[in-house]
């Protein structure tokens, strides 16, 4: 949730300072605190359990615009799928891969803007979280 709200005050102060919607974003998680909470883990352990058995749910969750709302112009995109690749992102100049939340989070995000008639800017947009680590220039 916190990160739905991260892009949307990214979004107004792009349109204050005149630059317009926003385009792409990158999120780069250089570092956490805290752990992972046994209801997290609790959570997607049954989230495991269900996709094992249920091929529906499978389907869900692999689509990353399951959250969007019926209609929204953005609902049949296929431009993009989550990122499950490590390499090197030449822009950064940094190696990444996906952030563990990455897959929810984006979710998250692109229902959020939808809701907000896409307040974020129109699709396609391209939400991408990627953790690199700061002292390491590759794995």
């Amino acid at each position: 949730m916190r990160l739905a709200l991260v892009e949307g005050l990214l979004a107004e102060r792009a349109k204050a300072d005149g630059a317009g919607e926003l385009q792409d974003t990158i999120l780069v998680v250089s570092a956490i605190r805290g752990g992972v909470s046994g209801g997290t883990l609790a959570s997607m352990k049954g989230q495991i359990d269900e996709l094992k058995s249920d091929r529906e749910a499978r389907r869900l969750a692999a689509d990353p615009y399951a959250l969007v709302p019926e209609g929204a112009p953005d609902k049949d995109a296929e431009s993009e799928r989550d990122s499950f690749g490590v390499g090197r992102d030449e822009q950064l100049g940094q190696w990444v891969a996906p952030f563990v939340m990455a897959s929810y989070n984006t979710r998250v995000v692109r229902r959020s803007n939808a809701l907000q008639d896409y307040a974020y800017g129109m699709p396609p947009h391209q939400v991408r979280h990627e953790p690199t680590p700061a002292e390491t220039d590759g794995w």
